[in-house]
């Protein structure tokens, strides 16, 4: 009898395994990990619990004071995210990375929905929305909800897979606060306020996390001094010119000029106020009390409220290239970049696809173009111009030459330029961080060149006829063609 029941249940035992063997085998045949040679992570994350002291529950009561003009009901929804941002430097017809999550059982994962992502779609690039995630062509969003049994747990796990060939991956869970007013005749809700509360907050450059290669643990390939991401996986050869020191750019720039004699022509460009920070934006950070440090903004504002600061249909853009890590390297020792990835992108608003295939110049395609001085270029012009002037089905915008300067050319964005630092270098003084911070919208100021030196970017703009007397202009504003002038830094 004792060897009876033993032997049911060892059965029991070998059919739970094999279901949960099959169960394992067919989700991983329905959703793709990476291969047998790519770079893989693990990181356990611990959920902190809401305070009711914490400055998003005190915004939340502002808000609500605030709504006096408003008849009742209000209704205070909260929603849970786990949020994934990826950036890669490259474009591919196949996504070729994986997340998922566990929480408490883990041998039970779940993988994590694709919210966006810009790669190739039928042949064609899928186009750019502004949403609250971002909006970078080289990137992928991916968003977890957990279920209310999921947020029970005060531990999760996540598994990447396929990493060998991105720059940054941030990993965010987050509990959004929405203020909504209730139309008490259609029942219909209008969100008035959000407020974010970040429960865990990290990125690949953690000492929590744990790489593996085929189930080999490996050194953390994004910190100082370790092999870098390109050493695993396909092990791609390298696509980029040898890399300059950002510390070798050392042309001055020329600066001085006050406020009020700031010329029409520039426009400036904005840290992320305290205020945005903590409500508009999914930020690659834990403390939302401060001001974001891994964004710039160059914004168009309304000419009827500020003509000195009216996106100009025609511009320029110069930015000095910082030292960013690319897997397009190849297999090296990882330095100590300036950031992880940077970009610049012309963002359309109210959600509106951008019609043209291209929006973002990235960090190798600035490497290709920039000067000897270190300095890359962006133009912009009208999107309804650009569209029967240029090639729409490129992945890359093309490439214009205004006198001495010579840079890509996009669509003049409808929302604002996004200008992004992934994982800057807190010790680089081109990072949004030596941006001084402030609260919100109407007190925040321009970046200023004594805040961050020779890697403010400087823009200026100006509304020409159209492309032909823009592009045979001896000047745009204040700054000239001719690069044996200097160019003037306004802010």
């Amino acid at each position: 009898m004792l060897l009876l029941v033993t032997l049911v249940m060892i059965g029991v035992i070998i059919t739970i395994f094999t279901m949960k063997q099959k169960k394992n085998e067919s989700y991983r045949a329905s959703y793709p990990r990476g291969s047998l040679n790519s770079l893989d992570f693990i990181v356990k994350g611990k959920v902190s619990p809401l305070r009711s002291d914490l400055p998003p529950a005190k915004n939340v009561l502002e808000c609500l004071m605030k709504l006096t003009d408003y008849p009742p009901p209000y209704k205070i929804v909260l929603v849970n995210v786990i949020y994934i941002k990826d950036y890669n430097d490259r474009l591919t017809r196949l996504l070729p990375y994986s997340f998922e999550v566990s929480f408490g059982d883990e041998d039970t994962f779940s993988p994590f929905p694709l919210e966006t992502s810009y790669y190739h779609k039928d042949d064609r690039f899928t186009m750019q929305s502004v949403s609250g995630g971002d909006g970078d062509q080289y990137a992928s969003y991916f968003a977890y909800a957990p279920t209310e049994s999921e947020r029970h747990y005060k531990h999760f796990t996540i598994k990447g897979y396929g990493i060998e060939n991105v720059n940054f991956v941030s990993i965010q869970y987050f509990t959004d606060y929405l203020i909504q007013v209730v139309d008490s005749s259609t029942g219909a809700n209008y969100t008035m306020c959000v407020y974010k509360f970040v429960h865990y907050f990290t990125d690949l450059l953690d000492d929590d996390i744990r790489f593996f290669v085929k189930n080999k643990q490996v050194k953390n390939p994004f910190q100082f001094g370790n092999p870098n991401t390109a050493c695993y996986g396909n092990n791609p050869v390298s696509e980029l010119p040898s890399r300059i020191s950002s510390n070798d750019h050392s042309q001055k720039l020329i600066s001085g000029h006050s406020y009020s004699t700031t010329p029409i022509s520039a426009i400036p460009v904005y840290r992320l106020s305290k205020h945005l920070t903590s409500t508009e934006f999914v930020l690659e950070q834990q403390d939302l009390s401060t001001c974001s440090y891994t964004y710039l903004f160059c914004r168009p504002i309304n000419p009827e409220k500020s003509r000195q600061f009216d996106l100009k249909f025609y511009g320029i853009l110069r930015i000095k290239v910082p030292n960013v890590y690319s897997p397009l390297m190849g297999c090296q020792t990882m330095e100590d970049y300036d950031a992880l990835y940077f970009s610049i992108s012309a963002m359309q608003g109210k959600q509106r696809p951008n019609i043209t295939s291209f929006w973002t110049v990235n960090s190798p395609m600035m490497e290709k173009t920039k000067d000897a001085d270190g300095f890359a270029y962006v133009f912009w012009m009208p999107e309804d111009e650009f569209i029967g002037k240029f090639e729409l089905n490129s992945p890359t915008p093309p490439i214009i030459q205004w006198g001495d300067y010579t840079g890509y050319v996009l669509p003049a964005p409808t929302f604002a330029f996004y200008i992004r630092y992934k994982s800057p270098n807190p010790t680089w003084k081109g990072s949004p961080i030596n941006a001084r911070c402030h609260s919100n919208e109407k007190t925040n100021k321009p970046v200023t060149s004594d805040q961050l030196g020779d890697w403010l970017p400087s823009v200026y703009g100006e509304n020409f006829k159209n492309f032909d007397a823009f592009i045979n202009s001896n000047s745009i504003g204040i700054i000239e063609n001719n690069k044996e002038k200097p160019w003037i830094v306004s802010y």
